[in-house]
């Protein structure tokens, strides 16, 4: 009998750690849908690719589109039918007090989405099995088609006085009861403070010097930080070596100097690479002395690459390329100049015939 009892236990302990390893395995199937994004700033961007399948959890899904309040006046309906598998991305708006918010589906199958927020507060979505007036409890957004063909799009304006601030939840879903397969989820806010250059400013100060006697162009570029954060002078960086600002001149030209209002630049052939801080709100010019091959001629005119390498989160590496091109040639047109002297000689004089009346 003690032989039996013991046997009994081995196999109350087996069939014990069976179903243990069962639940840790649903358990990571679930957690694997659960997308833990994180502040979106200073970025300012997120991506995914996920896939929904019969492993993720289920809910009844929002019906409505549009936003709802208090973001809009849309009015909230969700399935009572817990059938819809999605995924759940959990993120933190963390710019200002009032970012806005894009939530797209830009790759995948007849997506739905919706976004969920509880003035800032946690886990604003209610979870797993929800339906009905339950999926709708802070919602502020829903939508099926507003992307491309099939895909899903939201879109949270900055509200004044509302937010978005604090915490957000996304949810995944489709259309159909039946799972919709592989996606690729973007989440964007602009609200993010961080140094920005939104423009390059480009003026020639010197073309009547330039078409009177040939001397080399003087261009200067203007580069105006408009974000909420100062841009330092930093020594490394990815795509510009720690520049903060490289020019290409594209054409028949040379770069013989490149004097910023701060900091310093060097010159190689038809490009300049200059390094300097750029305070919030302030702006740095770079005065730049070009020679065209031949002469300018009456006509003259050049393309430019001007790229801005920035550190949004002010880490010491720029990491934010931003590259302005020209549309069209940036045209230096002299005026034309008449010599009086020089047209007298070439009048004709007719004799003056007597005029009989």
């Amino acid at each position: 009998m003690a032989g039996k009892t013991a046997r009994y236990l081995f196999l109350a302990a087996v069939v014990m750690v069976a179903v243990t390893a069962f639940i840790a395995v649903t358990a990571a199937e679930v957690a694997a849908t659960d997308y833990t994004v994180g502040c979106l700033c200073p970025e300012g961007f997120y991506s995914n690719s996920g896939t929904l399948d019969s492993t993720d959890p289920t809910f009844g899904r929002i019906n409505s589109i549009g936003l709802f309040p208090p973001f809009g006046t849309r009015s909230c309906s969700a399935s009572t039918y817990n059938g819809y598998e999605y995924d759940l991305y959990q993120l933190e708006m963390c710019g200002s007090d009032e970012d806005d918010l894009r939530v797209e589906t830009v790759s995948g199958g007849d997506t739905r989405l919706s976004v969920h927020w509880d003035d800032g507060a946690p886990d604003p979505f209610p979870g797993p099995g929800s339906t009905g007036a339950t999926t709708c409890s802070n919602a502020i957004c829903a939508d099926d088609d507003g992307g491309s063909g099939l895909l899903s799009k939201c879109t949270i304006p900055s509200t004044a006085g509302v937010g978005l601030k604090g915490y957000v939840d996304v949810v995944v879903t489709s259309f159909s009861s039946a799972p919709s397969g592989n996606y690729t989820l973007e989440l964007e806010t602009t609200t993010c403070p961080k140094p920005d250059i939104e423009d390059i400013g480009i003026e020639i100060l010197n073309i009547e010097d330039v078409c009177s006697s040939g001397v080399p162009v003087q261009a200067v570029f203007s580069l105006t930080n408009t974000g909420d954060l100062d841009q330092p002078d930093n020594d490394q960086g990815i795509a510009l070596n720690g520049h903060e600002f490289v020019g290409e001149i594209i054409g028949n030209w040379l770069i013989v100097s490149a004097t910023p209002t701060s900091g310093g630049c060097s010159t190689s052939g038809n490009t300049f690479s200059c390094d300097f801080p750029i305070p919030s709100g302030e702006t740095v010019d770079v005065s730049v002395m070009m020679s065209p091959f031949g002469g300018i001629g009456t006509t003259g005119s050049f393309d430019y690459r001007l790229s801005v390498e920035l550190d949004p989160d002010l880490d010491g590496v720029n990491d934010w390329l931003k590259v302005f091109e020209s549309e069209e040639p940036f045209i230096i047109e002299c005026p034309v100049v008449v010599d009086p002297n020089a047209q007298l000689g070439m009048q004709v004089h007719l004799p003056i015939m007597n005029y009989i009346g």
